[in-house]
């Protein structure tokens, strides 16, 4: 499914930012963030939920369609779709990153 990135919470990070850039706070320290990943015929038909936690420094997200689970995104074939979700999904990463947001990491 492509690579695998390990990824952080910035710690300087704010609420403010999360909350400009578009996330919006849902319980217990977690905002998240509805990014539209794959269209058929011009309507959005899978997208993901980015969530962070402030308290915990945690980032997450999750792959759904039609108000529930993704789950040919979890199985791991190789389809087109699965390639273009996961195109879009490092596309967003790396603007989280580049708005410090996000940060990668590596295991030392």
């Amino acid at each position: 499914m492509g690579e695998v990135r390990r990824i952080k919470v910035n710690k300087s990070v704010t609420k403010n930012k999360l909350l400009d850039y578009g996330f919006r706070y849902k319980e217990n320290g977690d905002y998240r963030l509805y990014v539209p990943i794959y269209k058929w015929n011009d309507k959005t038909t899978i997208y993901a939920y980015f969530y962070i936690n402030m308290e915990e420094n945690i980032f997450t997200y999750d792959i759904q369609s039609e108000g529930s689970t993704y789950y040919p995104y979890y199985n791991e074939t190789n389809s087109e779709v699965n390639r273009i979700i996961t195109e879009n999904i490092n596309t967003e990463i790396i603007k989280l990153i580049k708005k410090g947001i996000l940060k990668t990491y590596e295991n030392n």
